[in-house]
Order: C-alpha cells, then structure tokens, then sequence
C-alpha cells in the first residue's frame, strides 16, 4: 500500500467513524470463525483500522469494543 491509499483510507476513516467500527467488528467476527479465520489475514485488517483510527480516544474505545464484541460473538 502506499503512502497516497494511506492518507485516503486516513481521510475516509475521519469522515466515517461509524463505518470503522462496523467493520472492525465484521473482521473480528470473520477471524474468530474457526475455519474461515483460517484463510482471512483478520490481524493485519485489524492492525490496520488501528492504524487508521490513531490517537482519537472516543473511536478507538468504540473500535475497540466492537472488536471485543465481533470476536466473543465469532467465537
């Protein structure tokens, strides 16, 4: 990925907060699965909305609770 992607997934991620959460809960959900974690690389998706949310407290609480949901739910 390069730096331009980045720094458009960095400005969708502004706009959209709601989505990011959304779709960190879909990962942690597909992850948790037992056969199809297998073949989804969920880690480094999800180590990537990290990186996409930064520093902002109130998103990276939500996404992180929507993580813990979407893997207790997978799981």
């Amino acid at each position: 990925m390069s730096v331009p992607e980045f720094q458009q997934l960095l400005q969708w991620s502004a706009v959209n907060p709601g989505w990011v959460v959304a779709i960190g809960f879909a990962l942690a959900f597909v992850e948790a699965l037992a056969l199809v974690g297998i073949l989804v690389p969920g880690i480094l998706l999800l180590f990537l909305l990290g990186a996409m949310v930064g520093w902002d407290g109130p998103l990276l609480l939500g996404l992180g609770v929507s993580v813990m949901a979407g893997a207790v739910a997978g799981d």
